[in-house]
């Protein structure tokens, strides 16, 4: 999914670090980060994002993207309106790539977790983990 996908590497990535924060994967994060800002998502969006804020979206594409993986991992369901505004934008076969991406990204989180994989301990990207404990409740992303 990562290499071979009818979505913009940009929204690749980015599905990755929704991912990675929603199941605070902090390692696939820390891999990623610079990956996303070298494919043009605004750090801005990013710095929002690790703060579990709503992140000030200029790219169209990147709100609706952002709404439809919310969504879905969130609720396990996508709105009739979220689902029509990306369908509009990404076509039949990115909504079917968006979908792939977050769940490949998910699982790959799941797994970083578990096994609690190589995590640096000087890049701690989310306040609200230390090392592979919650030290704050678990709150919505923004």
């Amino acid at each position: 999914m990562r290499f071979k996908s009818s979505l913009p590497e940009r929204l690749r990535e980015f599905s990755l670090l929704i991912a990675a924060r929603f199941w605070d994967a902090q390692d696939s994060w820390n891999a990623h980060l610079g990956k996303a800002h070298a494919a043009g998502l605004p750090e801005a969006v990013t710095q929002a994002l690790a703060e579990r804020r709503e992140p000030p979206f200029e790219a169209e594409d990147e709100a609706v993207f952002y709404r439809f993986c919310k969504e879905l991992l969130e609720t396990h369901l996508v709105s009739d309106e979220t689902y029509a505004k990306a369908q509009a934008l990404f076509g039949d076969e990115g909504m079917v790539d968006a979908v792939a991406c977050l769940g490949t990204f998910s699982m790959l989180a799941m797994v970083l977790n578990t096994f609690q994989v190589d995590l640096d301990p000087a890049k701690r990207p989310f306040a609200d983990m230390q090392d592979y404990t919650r030290t704050a409740p678990r709150a919505p992303l923004g």
